[in-house]
């Protein structure tokens, strides 16, 4: 599971993580149109998720980041 969770994060282009608890290799295939824009992808993906895997895709999880307000080169010492 966690193998998809970054296969998921980079299609998606946005953190999934794996909360499942689920444990071990599986095998599996997704179908699902990729037509529309990137809303529509995540939606379809999600109905696919739970339709064929049973598993729900949540937004709801926090995400730590860092915010650079300014960078300097460093003084010649």
């Amino acid at each position: 599971m966690a193998r998809l969770s970054d296969t998921l994060s980079r299609l998606l282009e946005a953190p999934v993580s794996d909360r499942t608890g689920v444990l071990g290799a599986f095998d599996f295939e997704l179908q699902w149109s990729t037509e529309g824009d990137a809303a529509d992808t995540t939606s379809a993906i999600s109905v696919v998720l739970r339709e064929q895997l049973g598993l729900k895709l949540e937004r709801r999880l926090p995400v730590d980041f860092l915010v650079v307000d300014r960078a300097e080169r460093p003084t010649e010492d």
